[in-house]
């Protein structure tokens, strides 16, 4: 199947109104779909929405609850973030629920997330994800913007200025508390913190 004139042009459209921080981070999924490649630019698409949700506790939880850096990376990096954990570790973290509106719209994305990883995708149901995506990343960076002062889907470069943190026997139990997955034994490595300016350790 060839995407219709028109399906490309609303994937266009939204792309081109979204605010500057989302095409910038969405740059690279125009590009492959200009040159008529549905499948890529869902997947580029894709990727960016799942980094987001990393990135909503790698961020939030230092900036929150001042734990570890490369600790917490580790222990979120680990963690398998399907649509329930997610919702639930949310609201641990940041103290409220995700709005009713962004999560139907994630859970939209899901189901077709789904399709996707079991090898039943159709072309069609690429399009209306990806505006979905779109419009999921504008809604949830300022509702995530209201309560913590950054946007998941933004970068790493984010940590910067959160100042002390507390040390990793601390942050381990913290990060339990809040419902992460932490394993007693794993000594958990980051690949992203040793790029930002880390707060100094408590303990």
């Amino acid at each position: 199947m060839t995407l219709t004139p028109l399906q490309v042009k609303r994937v266009r459209q939204t792309y081109r109104k979204s605010p500057k921080y989302i095409r910038e981070v969405f740059s690279t999924v125009p590009v492959v779909w200009e040159h008529n490649l549905p499948l890529a630019a869902f997947a580029n698409a894709l990727s960016f929405y799942e980094m987001a949700k990393i990135l909503t506790f790698f961020i939030g939880v230092p900036r929150l609850h001042r734990t570890d850096i490369p600790l917490t990376e580790g222990v979120v990096f680990d963690e398998r973030l399907n649509l329930p954990t997610f919702k639930r570790l949310f609201k641990a973290v940041y103290g409220v629920p995700i709005r009713s509106d962004l999560i139907k719209k994630a859970e939209k994305i899901e189901t077709i997330e789904e399709k996707f990883h079991a090898g039943r995708l159709r072309e069609a149901d690429m399009p209306p994800t990806i505006i979905n995506i779109l419009e999921f990343a504008i809604g949830y960076s300022d509702f995530v913007y209201s309560i913590a002062r950054f946007k998941p889907f933004g970068n790493i470069y984010q940590l910067k200025g959160i100042g002390k943190t507390l040390g990793r026997r601390t942050s381990r139990k913290i990060l339990k508390e809040l419902g992460f997955s932490v394993k007693p034994r794993k000594v958990y490595k980051a690949a992203f913190a040793w790029l930002v300016v880390r707060g100094e350790e408590a303990d």
